[in-house]
């Protein structure tokens, strides 16, 4: 079974530099069989970087809706 967002959560507010060495295995559901297209594995690390962005600790750091949506348009 995958994990529950909220451990992950929790470990990034207890370190925040720890967001650097999370792996997107650690993230996803691991019941889920990987992308076997190269082109689908490229958007789920896109949008999984995205995800990382989005919790970060400092708001400054956070990515604006309009900066989320241009990223999305590339998709």
């Amino acid at each position: 079974m995958g994990k529950h967002p909220k451990e992950l959560l929790t470990l990034l507010s207890l370190s925040p530099s720890s967001m650097q060495s999370i792996l997107l295995k650690d993230i996803l559901d691991p019941r889920l069989t990987s992308p076997q297209n190269q082109g689908v594995a490229s958007e789920i690390i896109l949008i999984g970087r995205m995800a990382l962005k989005w919790i970060h600790f400092k708001l400054q750091f956070r990515p604006t809706m309009h900066e989320v949506c241009s990223e999305l348009l590339v998709i």
